[in-house]
Order: C-alpha cells, then structure tokens, then sequence
C-alpha cells in the first residue's frame, strides 16, 4: 500500500510520540508499505520552525531531516503540475493550504492518507 503521511502524523511517528496510534505505526513501518512524505510537510515544518513553534525532529536542521527520511526509505514527494490541477477544484472545507495540497497529492499518488484530521474525512480521499 501507499502512504502518504500527513505532518503531524511524521512528526510523531519521527519522535516515537504516544500521540501516534499503534496502528499508524505498523502501517508506517511495514515493509509491504510504501511511505511517502510530501515535500509540503517539510516546508510546513521549516515555517513552524522558524517560528519557533515546532522543534525539528532529533534536532536536526531540514537538509538532514530529509536524508534522514530517505535512509528510512521514505519517498519524498515532489509538487508537480498534476497535483496542482487537482488542488484548484477542490472545495475549502479545510481552510489549510498546505492540507489541501496533501489531499490533492493523495488522490493524483493514489495513495492513503494517514492523519487524524477530522476535516480530512469531507474529501474523497482514502484516509487511515
């Protein structure tokens, strides 16, 4: 399966945080799956960070949090033209724009979105 994580759900996952449910986890972890992490979540975070409200995951700056991820075998997900065509249409339930492009990404990957946002649930997507 495809996994596309939403950035709370990495940032947890990263930090071994019990906010991150088991079966999040296991998913994330299974050799099977296929994880992928949007490069907007890393943006997201780079603007938390710099505001100083999110410290970066085991204290690493940006550059190494992102190799990091692939030696974990994460994919990091590139925005493209294709993901954009289908962020323009869709409806602002959720307000966020850095949500919005998960969603588009999830649909154009084919992929799972795992997140615990309730808003995510208003848009045809597969969500875990």
């Amino acid at each position: 399966m495809r996994i596309l994580l939403d950035t709370h759900i990495l940032i947890w996952h990263l930090e071994e945080s019990p906010k991150c449910k088991l079966n999040h986890s296991e998913l994330i972890e299974a050799a099977e799956n296929e994880v992928l992490v949007s490069m907007v979540s890393l943006w997201a975070m780079s603007i938390k960070a710099g505001l100083g409200k999110l410290n970066l995951p085991f204290g690493m700056g940006l550059r190494q949090l992102e190799q990091h991820l692939k030696n974990l075998d994460f994919q990091i997900l590139e925005i493209n033209s294709k993901h954009l065509d289908i962020l323009q249409p869709l409806p602002l339930h959720h307000k966020d724009p850095f949500d919005q492009m998960l969603i588009a990404q999830a649909v154009v990957e084919n992929a799972t979105l795992v997140s615990d946002d309730g808003f995510f649930e208003l848009y045809d997507v597969e969500l875990i």
